[in-house]
């Protein structure tokens, strides 16, 4: 690996099925999508009295726990959102993206990034454990999130769409 050319050798007759690079970087100030843990920046927005009722997970390795729970698309995710927020007036929800991968969409036109009027909705690049009870199994709960450690990348256009009324709705994009 040459770090300063940005090249990988691999050896030749064996090609791999995938190649993943991880690396991070440190630079000074309060903003910025690094790995490190963004909760306090999420935590504003959650002390509010709100509560996260809609979330779901993306991400390209989908595996354990409650498979509906996670989608391979933002494009899929926010249309999940849609669906709900269009029958919950002032629904709150989390999309959290769970992996460090690359996300080719066009989030425009029908795909756009909506948000009803009087609802809250959270894009961030975030874990969301998997818990175990004796009763229910293997779940992930609304509302819990890890916001570190993860930098997913989301290349291609993005319209958002804060619809008008009396209440405002809240967008927060963290982390990609």
């Amino acid at each position: 690996m040459d770090p300063k050319l940005g090249r990988i050798a691999l050896p030749k007759g064996a090609p791999p099925a995938k190649v993943e690079v991880a690396w991070s970087y440190s630079f000074s100030g309060d903003v910025g999508a690094g790995p490190y843990d963004r909760r306090d920046h999420l935590r504003a927005w959650l002390d509010t009295g709100r509560q996260i009722d809609f979330q779901i997970g993306v991400s390209k390795r989908q595996g354990e726990a409650n498979p509906a729970d996670l989608v391979a698309t933002l494009g899929e995710a926010l249309l999940a959102w849609k669906t709900y927020a269009s029958t919950h007036p002032k629904a709150s929800g989390l999309i959290a993206i769970m992996d460090n991968d690359t996300y080719r969409e066009t989030l425009t036109g029908a795909q756009r990034i909506e948000v009803p009027a009087g609802c809250a909705l959270a894009i961030v690049a975030a874990g969301w454990p998997v818990r175990y009870d004796a009763a229910q199994g293997k779940r992930r709960i609304a509302g819990e999130y890890e916001p570190s450690e993860l930098r997913p990348h989301l290349s291609g256009d993005i319209e958002i769409y804060a619809a008008p009324g009396p209440s405002i709705p809240s967008l927060i994009i963290d982390g990609l």
